[in-house]
């Protein structure tokens, strides 16, 4: 038998984790690492769902691509969760893939990446994710969109050019469109690229 005392202090204990979990806006957010298999190779993502997903119809989908060297996770990191915070205001779902040996197949062709040697298809993988994405958490097909930084940023302009009828934008940060990708994209109306580069400490955007 528990004395008064002792149900108080579980009670207080009680108390502050419901305070908690009702003023936390990424209360009944969920977390998670998953994977596909595209062309027999097994292809790896982390997941961020809003905690208002249940009641969001057709959410939109960011896909958020890390540099060179990185992984999604890194990615998450890197930007302190804040797409996460973002996407638990605004209710959308924030995707962090992972690059095969660490670097996206941005069109560059340097041998030095396993993924530009071996000539791995990330626009397929990003095409693959779009769609299981739409099949299993139906998003929004018209507010899909990429961001992604240095390595990620060029592989969303080659996405901007060879994916431009299934992304609505792409924001590229430290990084352009490779020499050696043809613009092949037909974008109308919305349909918006951005790029952000820094060069001792000045800021550019186009």
């Amino acid at each position: 038998m528990l004395s008064q005392k002792a149900r108080a202090i579980i009670f207080h204990i009680l108390g502050v984790f419901l305070t908690l979990i009702c003023c936390n806006p990424s209360a009944g957010a969920r977390d998670y690492n998953d994977s596909i298999v595209l062309k027999g190779t097994e292809r790896t993502y982390r997941v961020h769902l809003p905690p208002s997903l249940k009641r969001v119809d057709k959410p939109p989908l960011l896909i958020v691509l890390h540099g060179g060297g990185g992984s999604g996770k890194q990615m998450e990191r890197m930007t302190l969760g804040k797409f996460n915070t973002l996407a638990d205001r605004e209710g959308f779902i924030v995707v962090y893939p992972d690059a095969l040996g660490r670097h996206w197949n941005d069109g560059r062709g340097l041998r030095r990446y396993f993924s530009q040697r071996e000539g791995v298809d990330d626009v397929g993988f990003i095409a693959a994710l779009i769609d299981h994405f739409l099949r299993e958490l139906n998003v929004d097909r018209k507010r899909i969109y990429v961001a992604g930084m240095s390595n990620g940023a060029m592989m969303c302009c080659r996405l901007a050019s060879e994916l431009s009828e299934r992304v609505a934008a792409v924001a590229a940060v430290a990084g352009a469109m490779p020499s050696r990708v043809s613009w092949r994209g037909s974008w109308k109306g919305e349909r918006k690229a951005t790029t952000v580069a820094a060069t001792e400490q000045r800021w550019s955007f186009t």
